[in-house]
């Protein structure tokens, strides 16, 4: 469902999906295919999303392992 907002803008939640999923390493083109927009908007919310690191595990840090 598309929500109005304030000054005319829209909230689409296509938009937040393909974020999350840019993040979690989607490309442009599987966002565009599966979510339904642009190929344009989906290169560039790639291009906005930074991956999100995973925390480090707790017998990682117990033993001082780093990758």
């Amino acid at each position: 469902m598309i929500r109005p907002l304030p000054y005319g803008l829209v909230y689409d939640p296509r938009v937040h999906a393909a974020y999350v999923l840019a993040q979690q390493g989607h490309r442009a083109a599987w966002l565009a295919t599966h979510l339904g927009l642009p190929r344009t908007a989906a290169r560039r919310i790639v291009a906005l999303a930074r991956p999100t690191p995973a925390p480090r595990r707790l017998a990682d840090r117990a033993f001082g392992i780093t990758y």
